[in-house]
């Protein structure tokens, strides 16, 4: 599995989920929302990909992704793609800050 963390750039405006949703059907892809104990999971079935929504009152605060696909290009291109237009970031979850301190 790999995992990405999307979160707004310092100067995005606040997101709402609705804002999400319609950025991935804009760039040709349905999400479906999926609530279990509490949670709310954006998925894009046929990419294998899901995203666990972290909220902040009623806006996005960020989303750590999924990928379950043993070719996760298309995926992490979407990602990517959605991520920019609302002007947020997106971070390999994999990164560790190990710099000698």
């Amino acid at each position: 599995m790999i995992e990405r963390l999307a979160i707004p750039a310092w100067n995005a405006p606040p997101t709402s989920l609705d804002a999400w949703l319609s950025s991935f059907r804009s760039h040709g892809h349905e999400p479906s929302l999926v609530k279990e104990a509490g949670m709310t999971w954006l998925e894009v079935a046929p990419l294998r990909l899901r995203a666990f929504v972290v909220f902040d009152g009623e806006f996005v605060e960020a989303l750590n992704f999924e990928l379950h696909d043993r070719q996760p290009d298309a995926a992490l291109a979407l990602i990517e793609a959605v991520a920019a237009s609302l002007q947020w970031e997106v971070h390999d979850e994999t990164d560790d800050d190990d710099e000698d301190v």
